[in-house]
């Protein structure tokens, strides 16, 4: 059983040749291209997620369950994607006018996450092409990436737009009945024409009530100078008595004053019984009044009773009328955040640049320790598979008598 890695050693032993020509060969490439390489240079931009209102204009509430940090690694995840793409590699190379492809490019780009940032390092010939490949990448990118976060922003403002003009024509015919129901019934505002005629017929009844008292009152003036104007004729006729008798006693003194006397109350009771007729007057027309009130008043009571007939008809077409303004507002208002929110993208975007590239004062440092020992471990491995390939093909040439197990 010990015999088996014997063998594999011999094998070994027998190619080490092999392997160390492998070696040798491989390292004196890696040695040259190390020496004749020029220097590589790297130029890096530090960029920020900004932490800003999502770009989606939502029409209902959303409960949103996304933590702070889970942004930040999908504002990162996807802005690495498009960094890296060969849409921005094409459009630097076409900014820059570089004579690379696209993969020759993305190979010297380098992209890391460092908690809210990112960093962008680039490699170039020289200082100067490091730091423009670099600041034109991360541009061409942001602009890039802002599109797209914008998409969403931009379809929905479309479609808002198209159901605004729809709710903008709903409104137009709902204001249009309703104004045709106006029109036909001439009123204004319903409410305020019913509350006008509560008014009115509530201001007739009241002059009818008072003209009810100002009758009742002239009747009460009436029967009082009546009242009065039979008194002054009872007066009257007793001063004619004392006419009567002053004549017959033949009493000048008396006879006067008697004559005074019936002449006075004769002249009092007509006064009286003309007051009395005039407050006759005055009481019937009085009543006349109140009862032309009342006809006015009931006329009003049947106008108002037409137009609390047209009311449900009316709170119909003054809801119709309400919700579609409702509607068109509220989409007047998303429409404004979508516009708001696209204009947000193209310009503030998520991630910001606070560290821009500068000029390399120094070439990168060089990776030939980690390449040559990659290498080194690479032609070993590559010799030692090599040496049993060829002991294989070897041993299947001999003939059958001449053949060993490998292990010995």
């Amino acid at each position: 059983m010990r015999e088996q890695p014997l063998g594999y050693w011999e094998v070994l032993r027998k190619r080490l040749w092999i392997v160390a020509l492998l070696f040798v060969v491989t390292m004196s490439v890696i040695g040259y291209s190390a020496l004749t390489a020029k220097p590589i240079y790297r130029a890096s931009v530090r960029l920020q997620v900004l932490l800003v209102e999502p770009e989606e204009v939502t029409l209902f509430a959303q409960i949103r369950n996304v933590t702070l940090a889970d942004q930040i690694i999908a504002t990162q995840e996807d802005f690495i994607s498009v960094a890296t793409s060969d849409l921005v590699a094409l459009r630097t190379i076409a900014r820059l006018d570089l004579d690379i492809s696209a993969s020759e490019l993305l190979d010297r780009v380098t992209v890391t996450r460092d908690g809210e940032f990112i960093t962008v390092s680039v490699e170039g010939d020289t200082p100067q092409q490091a730091e423009a490949i670099a600041t034109a990448l991360v541009e061409n990118a942001l602009e890039y990436y802002r599109e797209i976060r914008a998409r969403p922003a931009v379809a929905s403002g479309q479609f808002i737009q198209q159901q605004l003009e729809q709710a903008k024509q709903e409104l137009a015919a709902a204001q249009n009945a309703l104004l045709k129901f106006k029109l036909q019934n001439n009123v204004g505002s319903l409410d305020r024409e019913i509350q006008a005629y509560q008014d009115k017929i509530r201001a007739l009844r009241d002059k009818r009530d008072d003209a009810l008292i100002a009758a009742r009152q002239a009747e009460a003036l009436k029967a009082e100078y009546e009242t009065l104007a039979q008194s002054m004729k009872e007066a009257a006729d007793a001063a004619a008595q004392r006419v009567a008798a002053a004549r017959e006693a033949e009493d000048e003194d008396a006879l006067r004053r008697a004559l005074d006397d019936e002449a006075y109350y004769r002249q009092k009771a007509r006064d009286y019984q003309a007051l009395a007729a005039a407050q006759a007057v005055a009481a019937a027309s009085h009543r006349v009044a109140a009862a032309e009130y009342e006809q006015l008043a009931a006329r009003r009571d049947a106008d108002l009773a037409a137009l609390l007939g047209l009311t449900a008809e009316y709170e119909e077409l003054q809801m119709a009328v309400d919700q579609a303004r409702s509607n068109y507002e509220f989409l007047q208002g998303k429409a404004r955040e979508a516009a708001l929110k696209q204009r947000q993208a193209l310009s503030l975007g998520y991630l910001q640049v606070v560290e821009p590239a500068r000029p390399p004062q120094r070439p990168a440092p060089s990776r030939f320790k980690r390449i040559a020992l990659v290498g080194a471990v690479l032609s070993l491995l590559a010799g030692g598979v090599l040496a049993f390939l060829l002991e294989f093909i070897e041993t299947l040439r001999r003939p059958a008598k001449h053949r060993a197990p490998l292990a010995g």
